[in-house]
């Protein structure tokens, strides 16, 4: 494990619907829709790290309460994928977000309506989401 590269995601749910940000034409995985993530630090715990990554991608303070729902393999990297269930939206501040400037747009999406922009594996822990 110490060769994997790990990275931290929130998936932000409100009822049927869930947070996806458009990745930005300059950013790798251009115009990609995802979740709020990035890598982790050397040894950082992986609920902390997805709940700072999600901050500086969104300029929102996550709650605590998260729940790890799935992992995503790709490559040499395992993306860990934290659900975080809101009551009302909630919309990331992405002009003032440290690291905002990696998504172009985010929405609020029922299932049957993600773009088809997105890959196949988190679409899949999406699903199971909904299931939860």
């Amino acid at each position: 494990m110490d060769n994997l590269n790990r990275a931290g995601g929130i998936l932000v749910k409100c009822g049927d619907e869930v947070l996806l940000c458009r990745r930005s034409q300059n950013e790798s995985y251009a115009g990609m829709w995802s979740i709020p993530s990035g890598h982790l630090h050397h040894n950082e715990d992986a609920r902390i790290g997805s709940m700072r990554e999600f901050t500086e991608e969104t300029n929102i303070k996550p709650s605590k309460n998260l729940k790890l729902i799935g992992f995503i393999p790709a490559g040499r990297s395992l993306l860990y994928v934290y659900l975080m269930e809101v009551k009302e939206k909630i919309y990331p501040d992405l002009e003032n977000a440290k690291d905002g400037h990696e998504h172009d747009m985010c929405g609020w999406f029922k299932f049957e309506d993600i773009p088809a922009e997105i890959g196949e594996k988190l679409k899949k822990v999406i699903e199971i989401s909904f299931n939860i």
